[in-house]
């Protein structure tokens, strides 16, 4: 993001010294010369010294649009640092914003597998019980353990890719390792869902994105520059003034008697340059067609990463209904499983492993929900990280978008 600022000074920078050389440009200048023979029409083997000094002020007239077309240059040089900055402000947001849902996603996969750990141990402790009460076999008690210290594994991996994610966070946020801390008991405020009805035109997605946006502006860069390498081969004509004081006696210069002025102007053409003018323009031909290519493989990224983003939060979306399906049915065999064991139907230990399962089918859905969020993250930096208000005229549904977005 930093680097991306300063680029975006230098190229205002760069801006404001092409708009400079539009207008005239006054100093002020000191100088002393020994002439010899200046006037020889007039005043044949005169020889004398010369000083001066007062303001010099020049002007090149930009008849071709020589200036002019540097400036435009210089404009979409700015646009498009602006479009790169833009353009890194959406690729950090949408990774901090899939680094947090995904420490959240584990938060809930511990509270998960917490509740799994009491029930194992339940189930450890009754099967215990049973062999006790010669009703029960060890074999079920050491399973019963086995799967305790299996969900305990499973936690200590879970805890581990939660401190990588938070680890994650502090990188995107260039903080030290350890200098963040995020709560396991904050609230999670909830990414709000993309909807298929807010879909745009692709032209719309394409000038939504940072990235097109940037080469197109560097392609109107390049284009400039060759009017500007164009207008090099035709005639400069300048203008130039000089006021101040003039003397050939240095001790008499600064007298009222020294004032001096001087105005005219000057037509320089270029006819023989071993052709280095129509080498730039060359060059500029060369650029444009880098630029054209560069513009043409940015859009079809564009393109490209909009469909698979679309895909993989349909297929993301199907999943989780399925898996709310899945969940649905465990949680009715679960209320079954209980009102048989209070008419003497069923067991503790099998109410438990339906409680087990239902733990494991809600687990199931908080992946595929979290899946989703990263998709519907995927697909909003797909199109541009939403839609700005200089776009909206192009869409009938922009307004909504901007409300929901």
């Amino acid at each position: 993001m930093r680097a991306a600022q300063a680029r975006i000074r230098a190229a205002r920078g760069e801006r404001r010294a092409a708009q400079a050389g539009v207008g005239p440009q006054l100093g002020i200048s000191a100088g002393s010369q020994r002439l010899q023979n200046p006037l020889p029409g007039l005043a044949p083997g005169l020889t004398f010294s010369l000083h001066e000094i007062g303001f010099d002020a020049r002007w090149e007239l930009d008849l071709f649009g020589r200036q002019k077309r540097r400036v435009e240059a210089a404009d979409a040089v700015v646009a498009a640092s602006l479009a790169e900055l833009e353009g890194a402000m959406t690729a950090l947001c949408a990774e901090l914003a899939r680094s947090y849902w995904e420490l959240r996603a584990l938060d809930r996969q511990i509270a998960l597998t917490q509740q799994s750990i009491e029930l194992h141990t339940r189930d450890a402790q009754h099967a215990g019980r049973l062999a006790s009460a010669g009703v029960g076999t060890s074999e079920a008690t050491l399973a019963a353990n086995s799967r305790i210290a299996t969900t305990n594994s499973r936690l200590a991996g879970q805890q581990l890719a939660r401190g990588v994610a938070r680890r994650q966070i502090e990188r995107l946020l260039a903080v030290e390792p350890g200098q963040l801390a995020v709560s396991l008991a904050a609230r999670v405020t909830p990414l709000l869902q993309f909807a298929p009805r807010f879909l745009l035109t692709p032209t719309a997605v394409l000038r939504n994105r940072p990235d097109v946006q940037h080469a197109e502006r560097q392609l109107a860069a390049a284009t400039a520059l060759k009017g500007a390498a164009i207008a090099d081969m035709y005639p400069r004509v300048s203008l130039a003034m000089f006021f101040g004081l003039r003397n050939t006696a240095l001790s008499g210069l600064m007298t009222l008697a020294s004032k001096s002025w001087s105005a005219g102007g000057s037509v320089l053409q270029p006819l023989f340059d071993h052709g280095r003018l129509r080498g730039m323009v060359d060059v500029s031909d060369a650029d444009i067609e880098r630029a054209v290519v560069a513009y043409e493989r940015v859009m079809l990224v564009a393109l490209h990463e909009t469909e698979d983003a679309l895909a993989q939060w349909l297929a993301a979306e199907r999943e989780r209904d399925a898996q709310g399906l899945a969940l649905a049915d465990r949680e009715a065999i679960v209320v079954l499983a209980e009102h048989r064991q209070r008419q003497g139907l069923a067991g503790a230990q099998e109410v438990i492993g339906t409680q087990l399962a239902v733990l494991a089918a809600r687990g199931e859905l908080q992946q595929s929900e979290a899946r989703v969020t990263s998709a519907t993250i995927t697909v909003l930096k797909a199109l541009g990280a939403g839609i700005r208000r200089e776009a909206v005229t192009d869409a009938p549904v922009a307004v909504s978008m901007l409300k929901h977005l």
